[in-house]
């Protein structure tokens, strides 16, 4: 494996005065630029400073509380780099270790703890921390950069177009990983068709390169049908495909059938999936996008519900007796959902859904959650097989307009055209930055994202205990620097209203203190982001990460004391390498370095800091790896007389 790039990172120690005054020590982690390097490894400098003088310098003083900042790219050289050849073409995989999780039992119909809190309540999220955010939780599952792409794109269509096949799905276990999941196989094939075996893929990234093949050979031939089966996770959200394939100027129709949820017309037992349908067709006035389940509330639906805390609404779904409920818990625990309009009609809809999506692509026709066999159809259209499609897009678009400006009834004020809801919703969030998120659904959500950890760079700071501090992006400390400082707002402004916050019921003004051993969990099988205040604090994530705002730093780490930061600092270092720093150093801090680093065989060399050309000797002299820098002592501070005014 080639060598990476040397880097060096300033690391500077000081000591904190925000929120946790006594005995607490930040890491803020800043890059540097970067030193290309064949010969030693990548430099570290150390900045101590300190509030006031020590007992004297060298030798002799107490450390202090402080933080230090540390580059990425150099603990990076410490961690396993994930690996480094490219990602195979759609039907193939690589075989590297993937993480999984076992998916809560509420997903196969079975009832999930209640909610840890009351529901109800919404937060607001940036759209860009909640995409970072839900990025991170979808690795946890062990998918591939490409796979998390496809997976984040299309729950984040649902999601910021209000729609409930979004975000839901990472908490709730809907698109967990299985751990015999194949290269996906294409069973058959024409030049106009083919029929894929999943394999227990993702559905989504399943359902997306049916898409891709589909829309491939309406291209070429004017017509393109591809179905897929044996995947066991939803697609999310079919309008999703429809707009892909329609602003390609084709006309799609996608079909998805999914496990036992939904109850017949007259009966009280669950026999179709939600079996939505998704229609996409284009206009010279902009694509018409059709997304509607054919039943009268999605299963995940009933799992926001019960998330939040809140009722269904009346008439969607039954119990197991066949009793009309508002109960989430009910309706999934042996009750099924009522097809949309509780007739015939949409019932006879859904059972077209089910035999295309299910029996013609080779799908599982009975008990399909157990087979984990399930079943999707994409059907592409260029409109050129029946005339000029620029001429049809221009006929499609009288169409929706007459009927937007069709005489009203009264107490309507607009009509809508299919989609157009989603676009009013997703233009208002994109335009004030921000969405409401339940926020028992978000606090789920940070906290399975919290457990990610970047491969080759800093992630959590995991525990025996299995806690966990979460890092920042480059994407969310961008974000960051633009809200406030980028805003003109000064220091002492973030200092008290930072950027990141902790959940606090009460909203009071100053972040609450969480002086507590341990937190309680979810469940006795599931794991909230807290457990045991040593591994994790919220309280000192809140510091953490304020103070590598305030240090426009990466990330920041929270120590004891000065001196366990310093001890942390100094582990970059292996045996046989050097530290060069200066001469008048304070005394814990000489004494780690002089006493207790040369036992496992680090040299420390001693120079004066002000004399640069002596600072460069000492570094080019051995296998620098580290240089630490004091805040010049009481004794260093040069008295100069000023030149008289003329």
């Amino acid at each position: 494996r080639p060598t990476p790039p040397a880097r060096s990172a300033t690391i500077t120690v000081f000591p904190s005065l925000l929120m946790l005054r006594k005995a607490l020590a930040t890491v803020a982690v800043r890059p540097d630029s970067s030193r290309s390097s064949t010969h030693r490894r990548p430099l570290t400098v150390v900045r101590a400073t300190n509030a006031t003088p020590g007992q004297g310098m060298r030798g002799s003083g107490a450390t202090k509380p402080g933080v230090m900042s540390v580059s990425l790219n150099t603990l990076s050289t410490r961690l396993p780099r994930p690996p480094t050849a490219p990602r195979p073409a759609f039907g193939h995989r690589r075989s590297h270790p993937r993480r999984t999780f076992d998916p809560p039992r509420a997903l196969f119909g079975k009832k999930q703890p209640a909610p840890g809190g009351p529901g109800g309540t919404d937060v607001s999220v940036s759209i860009t921390e909640l995409t970072e955010t839900c990025r991170k939780a979808i690795k946890t599952y062990g998918y591939d950069d490409d796979e998390t792409k496809v997976l984040l794109d299309v729950m984040m269509y649902a999601q910021l177009r209000g729609n409930n096949q979004g975000i839901i799905k990472v908490t709730t276990g809907g698109i967990k990983r299985d751990p015999e999941c194949k290269p996906v196989v294409t069973e058959h094939e024409t030049k106009l068709s083919a029929n894929l075996n999943g394999n227990k893929n993702a559905g989504m990234v399943v359902l997306h390169g049916a898409m891709e093949i589909a829309v491939q050979k309406a291209q070429t031939h004017g017509f393109g049908i591809c179905g897929t089966n044996n995947t066991s996770t939803s697609t999310g959200a079919l309008g999703f495909y429809a707009e892909q394939i329609a602003k390609k100027g084709l006309i799609a129709c996608v079909l998805a059938v999914s496990p036992e949820f939904v109850a017949p017309n007259g009966a009280i037992e669950p026999i179709f999936g939600t079996n939505p349908i998704g229609v996409g067709v284009p206009t010279a006035n902009g694509p018409v996008i059709l997304d509607m389940a054919t039943s009268a509330y999605s299963f995940f639906g009933l799992l926001e519900a019960r998330t939040a805390g809140k009722k269904i609404p009346k008439g969607v779904a039954m119990d197991a007796s066949g009793e009309i409920t508002e109960d989430a818990n009910a309706a999934i625990d042996g009750g099924a959902i009522k097809t949309f309009d509780g007739s015939y009609k949409s019932s006879n809809l859904a059972l077209i859904v089910e035999l295309l999506g299910g029996p013609l692509v080779g799908a599982a026709v009975r008990d399909k959650m157990a087979t984990k066999n399930w079943g999707n159809l994409v059907i592409v259209i260029d409109p050129t097989l029946l005339g000029d499609a620029g001429e049809f897009e221009k006929a499609a678009a009288v169409v929706t307009s007459r009927v937007k400006n069709a005489k009203k009834a009264p107490g309507v004020h607009e009509i809508l055209l299919p989609g157009e809801r989603g676009d009013a919703f997703s233009e208002d969030v994109h335009r004030k930055g921000v969405i409401d998120v339940e926020k028992n659904l978000w606090k789920g959500l940070k906290g399975l994202a919290d457990t990610w950890v970047e491969p080759g760079g800093v992630g959590g700071n995991t525990s025996a205990y299995g806690g966990n501090t979460p890092a920042y992006t480059s994407a969310q400390m961008e974000t960051i620097r633009n809200s406030s400082a980028g805003s003109g707002w000064g220091f002492a402004t973030r200092l008290l209203h930072p950027t990141v916050s902790v959940d606090d019921p009460f909203n009071s003004t100053n972040p609450p203190l969480y002086q507590t051993a341990t937190f309680g969990q979810p469940s006795a099988t599931t794991n909230g982001p807290y457990d045991y205040t040593r591994s994790g604090n919220p309280t000192r994530d809140l510091l953490e990460k304020q103070m590598a705002e305030l240090e426009g730093a990466d990330r920041g780490f929270a120590f004891s004391s000065g001196m366990s930061a310093l001890m942390c600092v100094t582990r970059l270092v292996k045996t046989g390498e050097r530290i060069v720093t200066g001469d008048d150093i304070y005394g814990g801090t000489s004494r780690l370095l002089d006493q207790v680093l040369p036992k496992v065989g680090i040299e420390v060399v001693h120079v004066d800091t002000n004399d640069l050309r002596a600072v460069e000797r000492a570094i080019n002299g051995g296998p620098t790896t580290m240089v630490m820098l004091c805040v010049p002592g009481l004794s260093q501070i040069q008295a100069r007389r000023l030149p008289p005014r003329s």
